[in-house]
């Protein structure tokens, strides 16, 4: 092997020597493998994010007696009348009946959501009750004062009792 005269090194080595950490296919790599830990990461987080605030759905029994009791919060603040908190606890109830027996109420009036129940043996009690609550609305827009807070208090009770009375006896508190 001869050396060069001029660069002092042997004739089959290049006068430049690239380590392989500084290659850019090296380069690359460590790019693409630095962008899918992040995505990794970000998948990860975004999967804890979404579990952890998951909304967990509440028994038919319990989020009609949520509904109802906000119903009644708001209506008592003054924000709503009669008319509209009628028309909030009939909404619940139609659901209730809708998620606990499946029976296709959501789009019925007052009227109809009777009729319903009767054609379809559902218990008379609850049947009775729940025309008690429907004459309450038509009540209300005809009564003083007075006679429409009495008349709510007594339908929101109704109400809370045909949930309590249909719940599933391990569930009642």
């Amino acid at each position: 092997m001869k050396i060069d005269e001029k660069t002092g090194l042997y004739e089959n080595y290049g006068s430049w020597h690239v380590p392989f950490w500084q290659t850019d296919m090296f380069l690359l790599m460590i790019k693409v493998v630095a962008l899918g830990c992040v995505f990794l990461l970000l998948f990860f987080l975004c999967r804890m994010y979404i579990q952890k605030h998951r909304r967990k759905k509440l028994p038919a029994w319990d989020q009609a007696l949520l509904d109802l009791e906000s119903s009644r919060e708001f209506y008592m603040l003054g924000n709503a009348t009669g008319k509209d908190f009628y028309g909030a606890i009939t909404v619940v109830m139609k659901r209730y009946l809708y998620d606990r027996f499946n029976y296709d109420v959501i789009g019925k009036t007052d009227e109809e959501l009777i009729v319903y129940l009767q054609k379809n043996q559902c218990i008379q009690d609850i049947v009775d009750e729940l025309a008690e609550v429907v004459r309450g609305s038509v009540f209300v827009k005809f009564a003083n004062q007075d006679a429409v807070v009495h008349q709510i208090h007594k339908d929101y009770d109704r109400c809370v009792a045909i949930i309590k009375r249909t719940m599933p006896e391990k569930q009642k508190r």
